[in-house]
């Protein structure tokens, strides 16, 4: 459901699709059995990673791993997903806790522990209703007319170019819009911030304040004027607070 033009919404979105791989059938079973409680119906479940293929792979919301199966290693399969989708979001399940640590290397979205099952499965789902969330925040534009929707958070910043301005995306693409900036400030969440007069930032992409630099994720520095410094410190500090929430 989309609400009035120009104001964030959230767009609702039923259609996730899960897999389960584990050499376990009890454990899947026990996995699949929780996800049809929070009303997830299309769920695939496999025995090893050599029968999951790479189509069902890149439509997976969630993909439940098991690190040790005998023929293959899930963390070894989890990095090598990792080389097609940086963002695909992966759930380690094991009975060896000392592979929390180990399985860093991956980059998990968590780590679920059979031991701790329902405990831990709560949390992930948890996180994962929240970042799920975040990621469905819409900013809705006009161009020529025509209505458009883009993902806030694949949004990196918004600068003054010109008579318009200039919206730079994770995917390296510039929307130009007829817009003033001090109108879209309104229509963002709280996720974006002024740097100067002429450059809105997404502190998701910040990685560093570095003297009178914002430093970002992508590699880019951008000069933070005088008068917003403080205010931008304390832009982060929330954004910090918001994220360990």
């Amino acid at each position: 459901i989309f609400t009035n033009y120009g104001k964030i919404f959230l767009k609702e979105d039923v259609m996730f699709m899960m897999i389960i791989i584990d050499d376990d059938p009890k454990m899947s079973e026990k996995l699949k059995h929780a996800l049809e409680a929070h009303h997830i119906k299309s769920i695939f479940t496999f025995t090893s990673t050599k029968n999951c293929s790479p189509e069902l792979i890149s439509k997976a919301s969630l993909i439940f791993l098991d690190i040790e199966m005998p023929d293959d290693n899930g963390m070894e399969f989890a990095k090598r997903i990792r080389k097609n989708d940086a963002d695909k979001k992966i759930i380690f399940i094991s009975s060896h806790e000392q592979y929390v640590f180990d399985s860093f290397a991956a980059q998990p979205f968590y780590f679920i522990r059979k031991t701790d099952f329902e405990n831990d499965f709560a949390k992930a789902m948890r996180e994962y209703q929240k970042v799920h969330a975040e990621e469905q925040k819409l900013l809705h534009y006009k161009i020529d007319r025509r209505e458009y929707l883009i993902k806030m958070k694949s949004i990196i910043r918004i600068e003054k170019c010109d008579c318009r301005i200039c919206i730079h995306t994770i995917n390296g693409k510039v929307i130009k819009i007829s817009e003033k900036l001090k109108n879209i400030i309104d229509d963002l969440d709280e996720n974006f911030v002024f740097i100067d007069r002429s450059n809105i930032l997404n502190m998701y992409y910040l990685k560093e304040l570095d003297g009178i630099y914002a430093v970002l994720n992508t590699g880019d520095k951008l000069e933070v004027s005088r008068r917003r410094r403080q205010l931008v410190k304390d832009a982060l500090m929330d954004y910090i607070r918001r994220s360990n929430s």
